[in-house]
Order: C-alpha cells, then structure tokens, then sequence
C-alpha cells in the first residue's frame, strides 16, 4: 500500500466518507482548511525564522527558535545572578532594555 493511500485509511477516511461514500463537499471543506495553513504557516516561519515554506520540518523550526530566542525565564534568573555578583546593574539593564 502506498503511503498516501495509507494516509487516507488512516486518517481522512472516516472524514470525507459517509456509509462508504465520498462526500464532496466535505472535501472542500477539507480542503479549503488546507489551502488556509499553506496560505498561513509559510507566514509564521518567514516572520520567525525566515523560511517560507509550508513543508519545512517543524523540528528545523523548533531548533532555529531554541537557538535563536531567548527564554526570558531562565534569562531573569541569569540577569539577577548576574546583578547579585556585581558584573552588572539593574540600572544598565533597563538602560540597555529600553
């Protein structure tokens, strides 16, 4: 069985068939939903890591997010490490931040 043919089975069968048969308009609506996501999620990567390719592997995105984005939880705690050892003071912080 090909992979598209097990995809169907596994997946979209129970959604576009009623008593065993296609129903049309139920894969236009499936459609329509999927022709939005390859309108919208080339949108998001481009604007957050500069992709634009709705197919792109969501790991490779995660990754570039992880490598690129500070999490500002753990960035607060550093910060705060950071001021009570004396390399830097909340004053530059705001300074730099603002």
């Amino acid at each position: 069985m090909e992979k598209y043919e097990r995809v169907y089975d596994e997946f979209w069968k129970d959604i576009v068939e009623e008593n065993g048969k296609v129903n049309l308009d139920q894969i236009k609506r499936e459609l329509a939903d999927y022709r939005q996501l390859l309108n919208d999620v080339p949108k998001v990567y481009e604007e957050v890591c500069g992709l634009s390719k709705a197919n792109t592997r969501p790991d490779y995105v995660i990754n570039y997010l992880n490598d690129h984005y500070i999490v500002k939880e753990y960035a607060l705690d550093d910060l705060k490490d950071f001021v009570e050892d004396g390399y830097i003071s909340w004053e530059d912080i705001k300074e730099y931040l603002t």
